[in-house]
């Protein structure tokens, strides 16, 4: 074709003059016309201004009810059809326009009052909702009954209006119901708490000292039952879960503590020196508290006497001392609200306060008290103090047994304390304080008591009495003396009436004495003043006390007298029952510590046991400074058996303490190669707990001990050491065995408790370490890991479990919003998050607020840029269900869709508000099965979806088949896999939302595509995809090892040369994903290991940064691959143009006629980039000719010669291998799962992938060539060389034959091998 030849035309733009003819009479008349015109035109403009004005006068003034009457015929407003006729065309207009304002106005006004009573007058109404959707619509229906059958643009407006009002308070009510079920149900729930609590703390109350679990357990349980039931329901929350275990707790330990001080105050009395009186019980009270609050003196409570015992529920009894309680309360209340205790103790220790108050109190009457003149009286008469008053005489006369003196004494004091008892109201006495009997003195002594006492002893019997006692035959006369004396006395003094003679006695002297004493015990009657003698002041049982007093004097004489007449044996009994802890402590005395000697010290023990038994034991003992003499002669079976079991109990202890400090043990011991002590062994409580079972064993069978660690040294260190003592034991008495294997159940249930302590901190610690790690762990729980992701969210950083509904949580810097994020960039999800998350997705969380913030979370999430600059990836879509939250492909769709969603409604406070509205309406739309007239949705899409692209080429039976055709046609992608999942979603989708269409499904199909399929990069290969150039987003190199700036590669410090690099400190810093890709290329440039491929052959597998940028494996065929310069090859030179010279050149090809070339042969795309390419040479020509860089000039440069280009090698995972015990070498012992790949290449045709083979020690000293398998195992583990054995090939790979494995030969896998 002939080239046009264009010419330029050069030409200018100036102004032209033109000659005009004089025709000033025509714009005279013109100008007086325009004048006319403006005339008219403003008097026209008034008359309009004024007409509009009087139009919306008019329309002002209605009322509102002829505003709002319609005409039934027509269904248009009556004010309308009736306005004057002789208005104008402004002034109706005008009108018609704020009628129908006005009329929309009142019409709202009356729709918003009536939604606004109704909602407020049903607002507490169980079935709320279904009643004001019927009265609010009949309400409508009556606003438009005036319209009839007519459908205006009013009706409409009534229709459109009234739905917005009756949705948007159909939402309200049902959040105000929601709220208020809620509270409802906790109301209940308190209730229901504090019944229980109440009736747990009267149950256990009614127990006393002896609680069984098994009464009111059940009860227990099934409150903290309903407590977890509660807060799953979400009617309590975190916090009120705490208070109501802690109020729960609190009934019982009330009843508890109660229990226990009530046990505690029923000792007084008791023959318990540390609880038999009230201060004593009052000290230990306040001891117990003060130990409970501070923690302080717990060692000084009492640890001997048993205050409490609690049967537990599988019937085991735990006894409970001041001491064992306390200590109890501390450990099991942790956390727990000490409250409860404080005050029941504090109850008691007041009712002991007010007990002694009220024992020590005197009766006095406050009144007469209070009275100043008699107080100065009494205290003038009662003074013993003074030797000359009233009461001073008195008890002098009944010492000189003056009965006379002190009758006249009596009558006088009596005659004077008179005038104070009037017997008017305010009398300071009544009129028995003014008696003798009422009388104390200001010792606080009972005159009338201390005056007999006195008396009696004034006449001389007790002492002679006492004489007569200590006389052969004694006690027989002063037993007939105390009755003849009873007689006398209760007869009135009538000898004729006794029943008994008169006491002889055979001493004259003693006679005498008696016959005195008994002349003054006579006067008690017969000396008479006033008409009043001693019998006037005292009753007969005044007398018979006083006479039964003498009695037990007396018979307490005899008994001291027959006690220095005891048998030996009978002092023996004592003197062992009063110093049987004495006795103890000196036969426990130098229990040694070390275990070995035990045994010695043991059979001594043994023999000192059996002499007491046998009643032979004697001993000098030493009590401070005093030396006591035992002889165990004659004691009974009673006091020999309990100072038996006292020694057996200091035994057991001693032995366990001996045993428990031989586990310190520095006795060096080797296993294996490792050299140890036995000390280092024995810290694990598995084997402390392992010697007491093998003790326990022996002793039950009576057995020598024998126990089998694997290690022959370390079996003969613990003979040695408990041998002996073992055989002791065995020699030892039942109830001394008895005595050790209690001691050694209660270690075991320490060591028990500390084993499992230790299990739960080491699973928990695996916990967090596989969430932080994102490694799955087979030997931990699910619910471990997933307990630890809460935790490390949640609690660590003190946020609740709805921080995440919150605007706070949008905060980046926010600790728990960090952490979070972290480990969803990691694949592991929180439970309670993703909870939020599905209910947010199923129109369950209403709130605009916290729909906004997930809305936001959600977005954040599902495009995570990699540090690496990589393609946005969706966590979702990589979510490690075996560590954290599983996501479903059910909720992947559900995310895809809200994504589409903000696509079109954008993130903002109104599409958040929207989104509850359009869930509602989609799951109203599925029960009316409106959209599909009971057609499964899925069907629908695909019918329209083939109404759409059916032609004489495509065909679609079913979903598949239409699944198919868009992904070949929009993604180049047809594998089965993939057509069946995408089919799921399709369903998933269309049962989510019916009303989507067809556009927006393969929309969010394209959206669910490209999250769950990646880039592969060139790198990992994934046989199943049909297009090569995708993988499943979790192989995708930047998921599996994501690049981040935070987390660099660091050697370990203790680097183990089998197969691993001996220098890896050389990639500290670097990324580990650049340190694994970098390892497996080394292996690949070793020409050792690859020597089966001959030395002119070359691999890469990471080529994203050369220069032929990101890999498309749908262009790669390696037999057409072309040739690349060899720097090692150099062929000859070449002369190179200066820079200058050479930019000028570059230029030209990209300017003129050479640029308009581009453009037509090679497109927009091509002549953008030749343009921007032409001003960074004329930008670098520019700096050369301002001298800002030197142009070098003309140069020599080599000739390389070139050679095949390097083979492209990819990473192909493998199926049929997920878990493996780690080496040692890497420090771990569990089973976790790991990725594995072949490193592979395409054959030669292009068509099948096949492994490589490389050199690997497969024996001692033997090599083989093996396929070169790499691994990665998480973060902490970044080697690759992870060969297989023939073996272990035979195992883990599917191969065609045997020939192919002993020869191993490269072998050429299909898609099927893989």
């Amino acid at each position: 074709m002939a080239r046009v030849i264009r010419q330029n035309i050069t030409f200018r733009n100036q102004r032209i003059g033109v000659v005009r003819a004089d025709r000033s009479g025509e714009q005279l008349e013109r100008d007086i016309q325009s004048s006319a015109d403006n005339l008219i035109k403003n008097a026209f403009n008034v008359a309009n201004q004024e007409a509009q004005q009087k139009g919306i006068d008019m329309a002002n003034n209605l009322s509102a009810n002829d505003l709002k009457a319609i005409d039934p015929e027509t269904g248009n407003l009556k004010v309308l059809e009736n306005s004057p006729l002789l208005m104008g065309l402004t002034q109706r207009r005008a009108f018609r326009n704020v009628v129908e304002k006005r009329f929309r106005y009142h019409i709202e006004q009356d729709i918003k009052n009536e939604a606004n009573r109704l909602a407020t007058e049903l607002q507490n109404d169980d079935k709320m909702v279904s009643k004001f959707q019927n009265q609010f619509e009949n309400y409508v229906k009556g606003m438009k009954k005036p319209f009839g059958e007519n459908q205006t643009t009013y009706l409409g407006y009534i229709n459109d209006l009234s739905e917005s009002y009756l949705a948007s308070t159909k939402v309200f009510l049902t959040d105000k119901k929601i709220k208020r079920d809620l509270a409802l149900s906790k109301k209940e729930f308190s209730t229901n708490l504090v019944s229980n609590g109440n009736q747990l703390n009267a149950v256990i109350l009614t127990q006393g000292n002896n609680i069984d679990k098994r009464q009111w357990g059940g009860v227990y349980q099934k409150t903290l039952g309903d407590i977890k039931d509660n807060k799953q329901a979400n009617v309590i929350d975190g916090v009120d879960v705490t208070n109501a275990k802690n109020a729960l707790n609190s009934s019982v330990l009330s009843a508890y503590s109660t229990n226990i001080a009530n046990s505690i105050r029923s000792l007084e009395g008791s023959v318990l020196p540390q609880y038999n009186t009230k201060p004593k019980i009052e000290k230990t009270l306040r001891a117990m508290q003060d130990a409970v609050l501070t923690g302080n003196n717990i060692a000084g409570l009492d640890d001997t006497h048993t205050l409490l015992t609690i049967t537990e529920l599988d019937g085991s009894v735990t006894e409970y001392t001041a001491k064992g309680f306390v200590e109890f309360l501390n450990k099991e209340s942790q956390g727990q609200d000490k409250s409860p205790f404080i005050n029941a103790f504090n109850n008691a220790i007041t009712s002991v306060k007010n007990e002694q108050v009220n024992q020590n109190a005197i009766t006095k009457d406050n009144l007469y008290e209070n009275s100043l003149e008699y107080k100065n009286f009494n205290n003038n008469q009662m003074d013993v103090g003074n030797a000359n008053s009233p009461v001073n005489s008195i008890y002098l006369s009944a010492d000189n047994n003056n009965t006379s003196n002190l009758l006249n004494h009596i009558i006088n004091m009596e005659s004077k304390y008179e005038k104070f008892a009037t017997g008017e109201k305010d009398s300071p006495l009544k009129e028995t304080g003014a008696k003798f009997t009422a009388f104390t003195d200001s010792s606080g002594v009972n005159v009338k008591g201390e005056v007999l006492n006195r008396w009696f002893r004034g006449t001389g019997i007790y002492k002679v009495l006492s004489k007569i006692n200590q006389t052969e035959g004694g006690p027989a006369i002063v037993d007939k003396a105390q009755i003849y004396m009873t007689e006398l006395l209760m007869s009135g003094g009538d000898k004729s009436q006794l029943s008994v003679s008169y006491p002889k006695i055979s001493n004259p002297k003693l006679q005498k004495e008696f016959d005195e004493a008994i002349g003054k015990i006579e006067q008690y009657y017969s000396v008479n003043v006033n008409g009043f003698n001693m019998d006037s002041f005292y009753s007969q049982n005044d007398l018979q006390a006083k006479l039964k007093s003498i009695k037990v004097d007396m018979t307490t004489q005899q008994t001291d007298i027959k006690a220095a007449e005891v048998s030996v044996e009978q002092s023996n009994n004592e003197n062992v029952s009063a110093n049987q802890n004495n006795l103890k402590d000196h036969i426990t005395d130098g229990l040694p510590t070390n275990v070995n000697e035990f045994g010695t010290y043991l059979n001594k023990v043994n023999a000192d046991i059996a002499n007491i038994q046998n009643e032979t034991y004697k001993s000098n003992i030493k009590v401070g400074n005093e030396t006591i003499s035992i002889d165990t002669k004659g004691v009974d079976v009673t006091t020999r058996n309990s100072l038996t079991s006292e020694i057996e109990g200091a035994v057991s202890r001693s032995f366990i303490g001996s045993v428990d400090q031989s586990f310190d043990s520095d006795t060096p011991v080797t296993i294996g190669d490792t050299n140890t002590t036995v000390g280092e062994l024995m810290s694990n409580p598995i084997r402390r707990k392992a010697v007491y079972n093998a003790i326990s064993e022996s002793i039950n069978s009576n057995q020598p001990f024998k126990m089998e660690t694997g290690s022959p040294e370390l079996d003969t260190i613990l003979q040695a050491q408990y041998g002996g003592v073992v055989d002791s034991i065995n020699n030892s008495s039942e109830g001394m065995k008895k005595a050790i294997m209690t001691k050694i159940r209660s270690a075991n249930t320490l060591l028990t408790s500390e084993i499992e302590q230790a299990k739960a901190q080491a699973e928990n610690a695996s916990a967090i370490s596989s969430v932080i790690n994102a490694l799955p762990n087979s030997n931990i729980p699910k619910s471990k890991t997933v307990k630890a992701t809460n935790n490390l969210i949640y609690a660590q950083n003190g946020v609740g479990q709805e921080f995440f509904l919150t605007p706070n949580s949008l905060e980046p810097n926010n600790p728990a919003t960090k952490m979070m994020y972290d480990l969803a960039k990691k694949g592991v999800f929180d439970e309670t998050f993703m909870s939020n998350v599905n209910d947010l997705l199923d129109g369950k969380i209403q709130n605009p607020s916290a729909a906004l913030t997930l809305m936001s979370h959600i977005r954040a999430l599902s495009y995570v840029v990699n540090e690496s600059g990589g393609a946005e990836i969706n966590m979702f879509a990589v979510a490690k269900g075996d560590i954290g939250a599983n996501v479903s492909d059910e909720t992947l769709v559900k995310l895809t869709q809200l994504n589409h969603y903000i696509d079109v409604m954008g993130l903002n406070e109104k599409s958040a508000t929207n989104l509850s509205t359009y869930l509602v309406n989609i799951r109203e739309n599925k029960a009316n099965n409106k959209y599909n007239m009971g057609e499964a949705p899925y069907n629908v899409f695909t019918n329209k979806y083939a109404d759409i692209h059916s032609d004489s080429d495509n065909k679609f039976r079913n979903l598949p088949d239409v699944i198919r055709h868009h992904m070949v046609n929009t993604h180049n992608e047809d594998s089965q896999h993939v057509i069946t999942r995408m089919s799921g979603v399709v369903k998933l989708l269309t049962d989510y939302d019916p009303t989507l269409g067809v556009e927006t499904i393969l929309q969010v199909v394209d959206k669910f595509y490209n999250a769950n399929y990646m880039d592969s990069k060139g790198i990992i290969l994934d046989p199943s995809m049909r297009n090569s150039n995708k993988v499943h987003t979790n192989i995708n190199i930047d998921v599996l090892i994501p690049k981040n700036e935070l987390e660099t590669f660091q050697a370990p410090p203790d680097e183990n040369p089998q197969n691993m690099d001996t220098n890896l400190s050389r990639f500290n810093g670097m990324q580990k994903q650049d340190v694994w890709l970098t390892l497996i290329q080394e292996t690949l440039d070793n020409k050792d290991a690859m020597s089966l491929y001959g030395e002119g052959i070359e691999f890469v597998l990471d080529n994203r940064g050369t220069t032929n940028g990101a890999f498309d494996f749908g262009n790669y065929n390696p037999s057409t691959a072309p040739k690349v310069v060899d720097e090692n090859n150099i062929t000859g030179t070449r002369t190179v143009q200066s820079e200058r010279a050479y930019l000028n050149q570059e230029i030209g090809k990209r300017s003129g006629i050479y640029l308009s070339r581009i453009k037509k042969q090679f497109g927009q795309n091509a002549y953008d980039k030749a343009l921007k390419e032409r001003d960074e040479f004329s930008k670098r020509l520019d700096e050369i000719n301002k001298g800002l860089t030197v142009d070098a000039g003309q140069q020599e440069v080599p000739v390389y010669g070139t050679k095949d280009a390097p083979v492209k090698v990819f990473l192909v995972p493998m199926k049929n291998i997920t878990l493996e015990k780690a080496p040692d070498s890497r420090g771990a012992d569990e089973l976790r799962k790991v990725t594995k790949f072949r490193v592979m290449r395409v054959s030669n045709n292009g068509l099948e992938l096949e492994p490589l083979m490389i050199k690997a020690q497969v024996g001692d000293d033997q090599t083989a060539y093996v396929p070169y398998v790499v691994s990665y195992r998480g973060s902490n583990d970044i080697s690759p060389l992870d060969y297989l054995t023939i073996g272990e090939l035979q195992n883990a790979h599917k191969v065609r034959n045997e020939s192919v494995v002993n020869d191993m030969q490269p072998k050429t896998f299909t898609l099927d091998d893989l």
